[in-house]
């Protein structure tokens, strides 16, 4: 099954080949923010008047995708990357200088400790709900 990920380019192609129907869709999402009438009239002829920004909106107001900076995406792939080399290497770290059995009770150890404080230092409520955390 293949799936394709919506992009403002393909909204533009929509709009291009049935504007209609994407005036329609911009009717539908503020009707449904409450918009009635002639300010619902006059917010749909003012996204539809701009060609520029209307597949931005659909995008943003229809399928609540925002832009990316590829400085963004950079930045959070470098951080996973050296977590997670850090993360793998503190069990092992103790496999360089010490026989098998006390290496493995030194990273368990290890491991368990380093889990605690990453545990210790997050929030103590949960920012979804305010409720305390686990």
């Amino acid at each position: 099954m293949t799936t394709t990920r919506p992009s403002a380019s393909g909204e533009a192609a929509e709009i291009d080949t049935t504007p209609e129907a994407g005036r329609q869709e911009v009717s539908d999402i503020y009707a449904a923010k409450g918009f009635t009438g002639d300010l619902l009239e006059r917010a749909v002829e003012t996204i539809t008047a701009y060609r520029d920004t209307w597949p931005g909106t659909m995008m943003d107001e229809e399928l609540h995708l925002q832009p990316v900076q590829n400085s963004d995406i950079v930045r959070s792939a470098v951080v996973i990357t050296i977590a997670t080399l850090v993360g793998h290497l503190i069990p092992l770290l103790p496999f360089v200088w010490l026989p098998r059995t006390p290496a493995l009770v030194l990273a368990i150890v290890l491991s368990a400790l380093v889990l605690f404080g990453v545990g210790c230092t997050q929030p103590s409520r949960s920012s979804a709900t305010g409720a305390p955390a686990g």
